[in-house]
C-alpha cells in the first residue's frame, strides 16, 4: 500500500491540529486575547484555534441535525408533522430552506478565499482559480482534511494528551502495512463515515419530510458529499 504526499499532509495536519487543541486548553490564547484590541484579537482567534473551532463545529452541526433527525423520524413526530394540516403544504417552503442550506454550506465557505485572491489578484482571477480548483477536485480534498482536523482537535480538548507525530521529509512513496493505514484512518474517517450513512440512510427509509426530489437533494448532498468523500478518499491505501 502507497503512501505519499497525501499521506505527510495528514499526518502535519493532525500535529497542528494536536497542537491547537493543546493551545485551546492551556491559558496562551486566553492572556493574548486580553491584552489584543478587537481586530488583532478577532485575526489571532481565527488563524490559530478559531479555525479548528469553527471546523469542528461544522461537523457537528452535521450529527445534530442527522441525530435530530432520527429522533423526529423514531419518535413519530416527523410523520405528524408531515401530515399535519398546517405543515401539509409547505414544500416551496422547504425547498426554499433546503436550497439556503445549500448556498450556505457550499458557495460562503469558499467565499473568504474568493475575496482574499480577488483583492490581491482581481475577481476574474478569483473565480477561474475557484473553477479550476473544483475541477482538480479540491473540494475532496478540503473535506477529507476537515475529519483530520475535527478529529485530532476535538480528541486533544476531550482526552489531552497530544504527542509529536513524525511527519518525514521530503516526498517519499513507500509501502505500509494494511493494519497501519486501517488504524491510521478508522477512527478520523471511515467509522465516522459509515455512521453518518447509516443516519442518512435511515432519514431517507423513515422520513416523511423533504420527501421532493429537489429538497431532499438540496438537504442531503453536502452530507452525502462528505460520507463519500471520509470511506472512499484513501481507496488506494486500502484496496490495492
Amino acid at each position: 500500500r502507497e503512501r505519499g504526499w497525501s499521506h505527510q499532509i495528514s499526518l502535519f495536519e493532525a500535529k497542528i491540529a494536536y497542537g491547537n487543541g493543546e493551545q485551546t486548553l492551556s491559558r496562551d490564547i486566553y492572556r493574548l486575547g486580553h491584552r489584543f484590541d478587537f481586530f488583532r484579537m478577532l485575526s489571532c482567534y481565527y488563524t490559530t484555534i478559531g479555525f479548528y473551532f469553527s471546523t469542528m463545529i461544522t461537523v457537528w452541526t452535521v450529527y445534530v441535525f442527522l441525530y435530530g433527525r432520527l429522533y423526529l423520524v423514531l419518535s413519530g413526530l416527523d410523520e405528524g408533522l408531515a401530515t399535519g394540516r398546517r405543515f401539509i403544504h409547505n414544500d416551496p417552503l422547504q425547498v426554499a430552506l433546503a436550497s439556503q442550506s445549500f448556498v450556505q454550506l457550499g458557495f460562503l465557505m469558499a467565499l473568504p478565499m474568493m475575496m482574499e485572491i480577488g483583492l490581491e489578484r482581481g475577481f476574474r482571477t478569483a473565480l477561474s482559480d475557484f473553477v479550476l480548483m473544483q475541477l482538480q477536485l479540491a473540494s475532496v480534498f478540503f473535506t477529507f482534511s476537515l475529519g483530520t482536523k475535527t478529529h485530532y482537535y476535538g480528541k486533544t480538548l476531550l482526552h489531552g494528551g497530544a504527542e509529536y507525530r513524525a511527519t518525514g521529509r521530503g516526498f517519499v512513496v513507500f509501502h505500509a502495512k494494511f493494519a497501519e493505514n486501517y488504524r491510521l484512518y478508522s477512527r478520523s474517517h471511515f467509522v465516522k463515515g459509515i455512521e453518518l450513512m447509516i443516519l442518512l440512510i435511515v432519514f431517507e427509509i423513515f422520513g416523511q419530510s423533504y420527501r421532493g426530489a429537489i429538497a431532499y437533494i438540496f438537504i442531503t448532498f453536502s452530507m452525502w458529499f462528505m460520507v463519500v468523500t471520509w470511506l472512499l478518499r484513501r481507496p488506494v491505501n486500502l484496496l490495492v
